[in-house]
């Protein structure tokens, strides 16, 4: 436990004691092997696979690749699959723009927070600090919000272990071991903001700090914890998706075998016996060359079994058990050919999207909180007041349909007032930027621009209906 107003080296002495605790080294290493994982960096410089291997395989055999842990994330990760929408409302509960500076402060979010739940879903707890800064180099006069996604951290706590009061995370790593250049890292709380080398802890020089006396300005910790799943005993009591890194690992090895069956049965071992040991230089094989052996001598190439079958059923039984843990289809990592139709695959996947109500939950409360220290960071850096609230709306997922059902859909929908011509429109037309609102105005005013004409169309063109006239007009309309 630390103090909030404690000394600085203090409270960055604290992070780095916690940090150095066993139980939480064995969490860093298992959240860092995930991440290896997600990213397909599991050969290059790593041990993951290799180490089931002897010497001679790894000499002789590539080793396999095989990222099925990101497939997985990414299928199961559905809330900003489709981007969300965002109302603001003042402090009356009346609908408040933004002004177009936040609008585009903000053209990253999404993306971002796609990212981020993509994070969450593999290592199961990420930090988000909403950071305003310059983002590209040829830009230096626009001030655009990015979303550090924290992975890496050591939390610091006062009273209640389960609410870090500060953080310390990495600023910039030691590219070589031998580099003299510090190793960065940021503590981080609602008073301190300072940069550190980790190695020494000693405050880095003022070129590194971001502020000159060291005092975060916003007077609020602005990071958001996000978690898959509220911890129970301590605030790191949260593994990452070992079930998914662990049938990776074991697919990887699998694939390895695979390889070496294969490599292995090509050229096999040949043996020859009968042949006593001061007469085998006297024995010559080759493509070109007619072998000859002594009598009652025996030459035969022997080759491992075929065991390709049995490791492909193993690695398919891992998959289909990982994917069941997630509502995922039973073919879902596998090459699946056979057609289904749109309400086929949505039955399928109901316990998918069951899944997703409630992170969208989860992230509905978490966009509320970053919004909460948007308002701050803004007011504080740009001197602009933003509006009291935001409400998002996340957009359900897209149907898979076929031409037929989603006509049927769309009759039902429009008769029972569910759904606009123009949302229709749109949704065929997705790059005519016009908002539903100016589309339904424009319907309207071609369908009294038909009204008022049709008398004299009809003397011009007696055999088209209403309708081919009204379609007729939408056309010619830019």
């Amino acid at each position: 436990m630390i103090d909030i107003n404690a000394p600085i080296i203090d409270k960055i002495k604290h992070t780095r004691l916690l940090a150095a605790q066993e139980a939480k080294t064995e969490w860093d290493a298992m959240r860092d092997k995930a991440d290896d994982y997600f990213k397909g960096r599991t050969d290059k410089d790593k041990n993951y696979t290799r180490k089931y291997l002897n010497s001679q395989t790894k000499k002789e055999v590539p080793i396999d690749n095989n990222n099925v842990t990101k497939r997985i994330i990414e299928r199961i990760s559905l809330v900003y699959s489709v981007e969300p929408l965002r109302t603001f409302f003042d402090d009356a509960g009346k609908e408040q723009q933004p002004s177009t500076e936040y609008i585009d402060a903000t053209k990253f979010k999404d993306e971002i927070m796609h990212d981020s739940e993509k994070q969450t879903n593999l290592l199961r707890l990420i930090g988000i600090k909403p950071t305003l800064r310059k983002k590209t180099l040829k830009d230096m006069t626009t001030n655009v919000f990015d979303y550090d996604i924290l992975v890496d951290f050591e939390p610091a706590f006062g009273k209640d272990p389960m609410v870090p009061i500060g953080v310390s995370y990495p600023l910039m790593a030691r590219s070589e071991v031998r580099s003299k250049v510090p190793e960065l890292w940021v503590y981080i709380d609602e008073v301190d903001y300072v940069v550190y080398d980790r190695k020494t802890q000693k405050p880095a020089s003022s070129e590194f700090q971001v502020y000159e006396n060291l005092l975060n300005p916003y007077k609020v910790l602005p990071i958001v914890w996000v978690f898959e799943e509220k911890p129970t005993l301590s605030f790191i009591d949260i593994d990452p998706a070992n079930d998914i890194v662990s049938m990776n690992e074991s697919i990887n090895v699998l694939g390895t075998a695979q390889s070496a069956n294969v490599i292995y049965q090509s050229y096999g071992d040949r043996v020859i016996t009968g042949v006593p040991k001061d007469d085998q230089n006297e024995v010559k094989i080759g493509p070109n060359v007619i072998t000859f052996i002594p009598d009652e001598a025996t030459y035969e190439i022997l080759a491992p079994p075929n065991t390709l079958d049995s490791v492909t059923a193993v690695c398919k039984y891992k998959q289909r058990s990982v994917a069941l843990n997630y509502h995922l289809p039973h073919g879902f990592l596998e090459d699946d050919t056979n057609p289904e139709s749109g309400v086929a695959k949505k039955e399928r996947n109901k316990e998918l999207q069951d899944e997703r109500k409630g992170d969208v939950v989860r992230w509905r409360n978490t966009e509320d909180e970053i919004y909460d220290i948007e308002k701050i960071i803004w007011e504080t850096d740009m001197n602009k007041v933003l509006p009291a609230k935001q409400v998002i709306d996340y957009t359900e997922t897209e149907e898979i349909l076929t031409v037929a059902e989603q006509r049927d859909k769309d009759e039902y929908e429009l008769k029972h007032g569910l759904i606009s011509e123009a949302e229709i429109y749109l949704r065929e037309n997705p790059d005519y930027a016009i908002k539903i609102k100016d589309m339904d105005k424009r319907l309207e005013e071609v369908q009294t621009k038909v009204i008022d004409v049709n008398k004299d169309m009809s003397k011009t063109e007696p055999d088209k209906t209403e309708e081919q006239r009204l379609t007729d007009l939408l056309n010619e309309t830019p």
